[in-house]
């Protein structure tokens, strides 16, 4: 393996790197002074946390208009082009991530909000026009596109149902100059063709009791998977996946108990994987939740029971 004389060198003098590294930040910083810039951010920080965009104009100005948005971003890239130039080994000082022919650099997060400079490229093609389903995840998300174009739908749930959904859609083109505002659980985005490359600055804001993640097929609405928006739930749902996987039959008391409290897509998850783990506890609860009118559950949890003596007819003694 060939090692950088540079690189080599660093191994034994780590001063270069701490110096690099302070090129970066300073770069930042000096942005972040900047006085719209140090506004922005501040009414960021109020966003956040709850506040409207009528009440946080400069944000505001910036995500509706392209110069203003294009200034603050040209301005950050040459500070940090400039240090990067002098000082390549540094690291750029900010969240960033890329997959799938998707950029994102995180600029700012305060509480809910987040302010990101996202970059799609034309590798999204192969994997965006052969997408079969959509996901709704709920939240704001404003974007001002500063450079590219790319073509888009739109996604909408009309009416939703508890195993499919009605899908409006309708194309869309996003190019530079050009801004897009998606709000609540029942709107989304597609990214069918990116030509050359879209970039954008994205303000986004996560709910503040988030709604349950649903996919649909894009062909007939069908309901394909949902997700709990929770952070507890999730890791709750996780470990409960993970306890049925071990054939932890000494975790049955406990789901038994999970399935009767929280909200209906953990409770069903945990009935799921109580069934599979001690059948008779699982069938119990199972029946207990279909034969409650006043249960939200019911009606799923009596079609499946239905099926499962069908299946199974010995279940009709429990």
């Amino acid at each position: 393996m060939r090692i950088d004389p540079i690189l080599q060198a660093l191994r034994g003098n780590p001063t270069p790197q701490r110096r690099a590294q302070r090129a970066v930040e300073g770069a930042k910083e000096a942005w972040k002074r900047h006085e719209d810039v140090a506004l922005m951010l501040e009414e960021l920080e109020a966003y956040g946390v709850g506040a409207s965009l009528d009440h946080c104009p400069m944000l505001d100005s910036v995500i509706n208009e392209p110069h203003r948005a294009a200034i603050l971003v040209n301005d950050l890239c040459s500070r940090m082009g400039k240090a990067l130039d002098n000082e390549p080994l540094g690291q750029v000082p900010f969240r960033h991530q890329y997959a799938g022919g998707i950029s994102v650099v995180q600029l700012a997060e305060y509480g809910r909000a987040a302010l990101s400079l996202v970059c799609y490229e034309r590798l999204l093609e192969d994997r965006r026009e052969t997408a079969q389903t959509v996901c709704f995840v709920g939240g704001e998300r404003h974007e001002i596109y500063l450079a590219g174009s790319a073509s888009s739908e739109i996604i909408e749930i009309i009416e939703e149902h508890s195993d499919h959904a009605v899908l409006d859609r309708r194309s869309e083109t996003l190019a530079a100059g050009g801004t897009l505002s998606i709000t609540g659980e029942r709107m989304t985005k597609l990214v069918r063709h990116v030509h050359g490359r879209l970039v954008m600055l994205r303000l986004s804001r996560a709910p503040a009791q988030p709604q349950t993640a649903r996919e649909f097929r894009l062909d007939n609405g069908q309901l394909v998977h949902r997700a709990s928006g929770q952070r507890e739930e999730s890791r709750l749902e996780l470990a409960m996946a993970l306890l049925g996987q071990m054939g932890r039959t000494d975790a049955a008391d406990a789901l038994e108990d999970i399935a009767f409290e929280g909200s209906d897509h953990i409770r069903w998850q945990a009935l799921r994987t109580c069934l599979s783990l001690d059948t008779g506890r699982g069938f119990a609860a199972l029946s207990r939740i279909a034969s409650n009118p006043a249960d939200s559950l019911s009606e799923v949890a009596g079609s499946l029971r239905a099926s499962l003596i069908e299946a199974h007819p010995q279940l009709s003694q429990i």
